[in-house]
């Protein structure tokens, strides 16, 4: 631009972009997805109910409860105290006085404090979780407290 006016302000026939927003903007979305993978990463358990999950997620107060999916499946959650372990079947006092028998199997998942654990193991006087369907055996069975 001729003339005195043109000498005070930056003129440009082309269209300038304002990179460093851009560049900006793409170094904040790019920290954004890092931060939500390292999440997602660490903590893969809150995404979905472990085992151990069930027994944080309902309170060491909870004695029994049905669990219906959203694709229909029924699931009973007991806790209690072992009575009796014969083959085929873990006997449950709960804390209501409530003694249930449930049926387990050789497919029956057992934890204690994390770490794989046979069934045939389980000891009358344990507080245990036990997972199970209305129809079949326990799914699984997580041994809370063992007592001495």
């Amino acid at each position: 631009m001729p003339g005195f006016y043109g000498r005070f302000t930056h003129f440009s026939r082309i269209i300038e972009h304002n990179w460093e927003m851009r560049n900006r903007r793409f170094l904040l979305l790019a920290a954004a997805l890092v931060t939500l993978n390292a999440v997602l990463w660490l903590a893969p358990g809150a995404l979905g109910i472990t085992q151990g999950g069930i027994a944080s997620l309902f309170g060491g107060k909870m004695v029994r409860a049905t669990v219906l999916e959203n694709s229909g499946a029924q699931w009973n959650v007991d806790r209690g105290i072992v009575v009796t372990n014969l083959a085929g079947t873990l006997t449950l006092k709960e804390t209501d006085s409530k003694v249930q028998p449930i049926t387990t199997s050789s497919a029956t998942k057992v934890t204690a404090g994390g770490v794989a654990f046979k069934l045939k193991n389980i000891k009358p006087g344990w507080r245990v979780l036990v997972v199970w369907p209305p129809t079949g055996p326990a799914q699984s069975v997580v041994v809370e407290k063992r007592s001495s």
